[in-house]
């Protein structure tokens, strides 16, 4: 059965019992945050840091895992995160009874972005890449500091100003990249996309439970279409985030991180 399971998925054998252990855990945490209200920080800690860096501790590359993880999200909380809330294409800053700002940024952003980040790249390293490298390429560090430049300078000319449907365009960036990437270095799509559509289950499900216990909100009028999920408006950009944003994060990743091969 797991063999079946396998060749469908195209997880590692040897790890198709892990997978579903791992489903098995998220949803008991999914129900423990509904029941208890969970604010976000603990419903993030559960859900993705807390098996990322327990996954990342069995892969022995916890470490690159973590700098990865900040060197990434950071530039992208500061730039993109920001920018969305100023635009209203989505709200979780006022989620929290108690929140800690470093200038205009709350840090739970922060923790929520790395967090995102680690989990993503660490589920994909453990289920889905055959081939992994044991140390950094030299590319990252010219990569980070190339987003790390763009993000600084984004800083300083940065006005503040809203940008209508500004997820969309988000999400039509992100979908630019990612098939530059897979063109540019001839990856197959289909073997670039399998990480994702198994993490798509444990994305919807934390999206409700983020919905439900209120962490975030999604204004209307402020997306191009609104979907009724569970009760709940959610944007249809919200959906291609699922299936778009974690396509690049693991392009992103094997591209810039690891060796280049799905």
């Amino acid at each position: 059965m797991l063999d079946i399971f396998s060749k469908l998925t195209g997880i590692h054998r040897k790890r198709a019992d892990s997978f579903l252990i791992a489903y098995a855990y998220l949803i008991a945490v999914a129900f423990i945050t509904i029941t208890l209200q969970l604010p976000l920080y603990a419903s993030t800690l559960l859900f993705m840091l807390i098996p990322a860096l327990y996954v990342g501790y069995k892969l022995h590359r916890e470490g690159r895992f973590i700098i990865e993880a900040v060197v990434f999200s950071v530039p992208a909380i500061i730039t993109v995160d920001l920018v969305g809330h100023i635009s209203r294409s989505w709200d979780y800053w006022r989620s929290e009874i108690f929140n800690i700002f470093i200038g205009p940024y709350p840090l739970i952003g922060f923790f929520w972005g790395f967090s995102f980040w680690l989990a993503v790249v660490v589920f994909y390293e453990y289920f889905y890449d055959g081939s992994t490298a044991h140390k950094a390429p030299k590319r990252e560090r010219y990569v980070a500091f190339a987003i790390t430049t763009c993000a600084a300078l984004f800083l300083f000319t940065y006005d503040n100003r809203s940008i209508p449907y500004f997820y969309a365009w988000v999400i039509l960036m992100g979908s630019a990249l990612n098939a530059f990437l897979i063109y540019r270095y001839k990856y197959k799509f289909w073997k670039t996309y399998l990480p994702v559509l198994g993490l798509l289950p444990a994305s919807l499900l934390y999206e409700y439970i983020s919905l439900k216990s209120g962490h975030w909100i999604f204004e209307q009028g402020t997306n191009i279409a609104y979907l009724n999920f569970f009760g709940y408006g959610l944007p249809f950009e919200e959906i291609l985030w699922f299936l778009v944003v974690q396509h690049y994060v693991i392009l992103f990743h094997e591209t810039f991180a690891d060796n280049r091969r799905f």
